[in-house]
């Protein structure tokens, strides 16, 4: 019900509205129980977070208010109501409600302020850039997940390039954006975390199609 970007990262301090969504999250997880699965949580949610701390607090999760404690004392009593304690908080409670379900946050490309997947800029060192982000991700309560989630790219290159959007990673790596560097910053991510990674939101168009509506050109599989 609120905009994507600033406005949902602020209404995490409204206490009722996050009365109803640690509802339906702990709803969630009940209904998953003691099944296997991954519980990926918000997929761009947290890269905003970063970019409001950015922006407000100096980069400290803890610096964001949010209705932690207040909102839900009977999961998270203990918590701070920040940014950084609302993952540990989802963490806990999916320990509590699905203790056979891995979880994890997501880990945005584009959440330190440089999209180091689809930046054609060869001056930045793209490591750092993963180990500031996990960084942030770590206060926030990430390390405390079973894995880490990133994504490719939301929709194949084919069809982005029908909306001017250029979403390929030169499979030569001669140019950028290139898999090696998804992959190192990837690998420099996840061992700042200790975590495993899942690769989430991969395209599955592939070169063999006839790059039309629904089969799409696509190289990252």
């Amino acid at each position: 019900g609120v905009g994507e970007g600033a406005p949902e990262v602020e209404v995490a301090n409204d206490a009722a509205f996050m009365q109803r969504y640690f509802a339906d999250w702990r709803f969630m997880l009940q209904t998953i129980g003691s099944a296997a699965a991954i519980v990926h949580h918000e997929p761009d949610f947290w890269g905003y977070c970063q970019h409001y701390a950015n922006e407000h607090s100096g980069g400290d999760p803890r610096g964001i208010p949010a209705a932690v404690a207040s909102a839900n004392p009977t999961d998270c009593g203990g918590m701070e109501n920040t940014i950084a304690g609302l993952g540990p908080c989802l963490i806990a409670m999916a320990r509590t409600y699905a203790p056979g379900a891995k979880v994890g946050l997501h880990a945005s490309g584009w959440g330190t302020g440089m999209d180091a997947l689809y930046s054609g800029d060869g001056g930045f060192d793209v490591a750092a850039e993963a180990r500031t982000l996990a960084g942030f991700l770590g206060g926030c309560g990430a390390s405390g997940g079973d894995l880490i989630i990133v994504d490719a790219a939301d929709r194949d290159a084919g069809y982005a390039e029908t909306m001017g959007r250029d979403l390929w990673w030169d499979e030569t790596n001669a140019t950028l954006p290139s898999f090696t560097r998804a992959f190192e910053w990837a690998r420099a991510l996840t061992d700042a975390l200790g975590l495993a990674v899942v690769w989430w939101q991969m395209p599955l168009g592939h070169m063999s199609l006839p790059n039309v509506s629904d089969q799409w050109h696509d190289n990252k599989l």
